[in-house]
């Protein structure tokens, strides 16, 4: 449900239900779940919206397309989860540098 797909993506990115909050050492990963969120809010709307529409149908490309691409980003997060984390050492946020895009 959509209520359960915005819990786990909030767990997932602010910590919660066993999970770690995103580091902001990983800046690759922050921007990605940035695209995530804002693919997931326009399938959102559009689920929403169906249930209202006479003709349902002819929206129906439309939100395949919108999954499509939030799979397509969800996949890509998934990547980015699988690289272990540096440790940040001291006081400086050297570790950041490579995920920054510098």
């Amino acid at each position: 449900t959509i209520a359960n797909f915005e819990a786990v993506h909030r767990a997932l990115r602010e910590g919660g239900q066993g999970v770690a909050k995103l580091s902001l050492v990983r800046q690759d990963v922050v921007k990605q779940w940035d695209r995530i969120s804002a693919v997931w809010g326009a399938f959102r709307q559009q689920l929403l919206v169906i249930p209202t529409l006479s003709d349902r149908a002819t929206v129906l490309g439309s939100v395949q397309e919108t999954l499509n691409s939030l799979v397509a980003e969800l996949e890509v997060g998934v990547q980015l989860f699988g690289i272990q984390d540096e440790e940040m050492k001291g006081e400086y946020m050297w570790p950041i540098i490579p995920y920054s895009g510098f």
